[in-house]
């Protein structure tokens, strides 16, 4: 009820827009630089002196991580990327998400905190796809960019036919293999072949250009 009292116990946080309703009580808490870590507590005291506490109803949080870039960008579905995030904020046992797989600051297949701005892991088995990059501090605070990390599928050519073309230009090759996606590149003899249509993940079809016989 209005004319309550709120107080909280950590002297060094200061409660101030405290507004009351029959159910409710909203305020604002400024926590000091270089407060302690944990849990505090909150106790109302109504005017008549009736009194009760939310035991450990507060805590205080490391800064939020921020992740900003993470180096390399790109990995394969067999994972063995060496990968560094950079940031800020990192804490000792935090987690990192990409895609399917969870690794968790030091333990074996997990990741490294090097120091509040680095962390380094290498990628285990991974679906592929555009995945968020996301760490996790050990409040379950995360800090998240966006499709930082991209993992592809290495592409695998079974096969080509015809296996002979006029050096003129202007055959189809048709290509059967795995790991096929939007926007590859195929060469022959390191010519990039501008002509390049994706039929299915497994298949695709190239219109040589002019080339030198052999």
């Amino acid at each position: 009820v209005a004319g309550s009292t709120l107080t909280i116990s950590d002297p060094g946080i200061a409660l101030t827009n405290v507004n009351w309703s029959t159910s409710s009580v909203s305020f604002t808490a400024t926590t000091p630089a270089g407060a302690g870590l944990g849990h505090v507590d909150l106790e109302v005291v109504n005017p008549s002196g009736d009194r009760d506490a939310l035991v450990g109803g507060f805590e205080i949080t490391p800064p939020d991580p921020v992740v900003t870039s993470v180096s390399p960008s790109v990995g394969n579905p067999t994972g063995g990327t060496s990968v560094t995030i950079t940031g800020s904020g990192f804490q000792r046992g935090a987690r990192v998400v990409i895609g399917d797989r969870i690794y968790r600051d030091g333990q074996i297949g997990g990741c490294v905190v090097a120091d509040e701005n680095t962390i380094v892991l290498e990628t285990g088995e991974t679906i592929a796809g555009d995945h968020d990059v996301v760490v996790i501090d050990g409040t379950g605070i995360e800090g998240r960019a966006p499709g930082a990390f991209d993992v592809v599928e290495t592409p695998v050519i079974l096969s080509a036919f015809p296996a002979v073309g006029s050096s003129a230009g202007g055959t189809t090759i048709t290509l059967s293999g795995t790991g096929f996606v939007d926007g590859m590149n195929v060469t022959i003899d390191g010519v990039v072949q501008p002509g390049v249509l994706l039929d299915s993940p497994t298949r695709m079809r190239v219109v040589t250009s002019p080339g030198i016989p052999g």
